[in-house]
């Protein structure tokens, strides 16, 4: 019963929740990459955004991550995990 959205890049920091937002008007959630920064950031309607990072290639991030979705009921619920 969730609709989980993905794009690659998300783009840049400021202003990023309510942009994904405009781009993924139906869905409850959206997955992104590219910066390998790991993030979970959720809007004041409960829409959320989540970067797991990367278990390989750290960039910028503090340890190596990985994500995991699940959906219960409708409502998704993401976790970081470090590596």
């Amino acid at each position: 019963g969730a609709r989980i959205g993905m794009v690659h890049d998300a783009g840049a920091r400021t202003g990023r929740l309510a942009r994904v937002r405009a781009l993924f008007k139906d869905a409850d959630a959206v997955v992104f990459g590219h910066s390998h920064l790991p993030l979970l950031e959720r809007g004041d309607d409960g829409f959320q955004i989540f970067n797991p990072g990367s278990p390989t290639e750290r960039r910028g991030a503090p340890e190596h991550t990985m994500g995991i979705a699940t959906v219960d009921r409708g409502a998704v619920h993401f976790e970081l995990i470090s590596l």
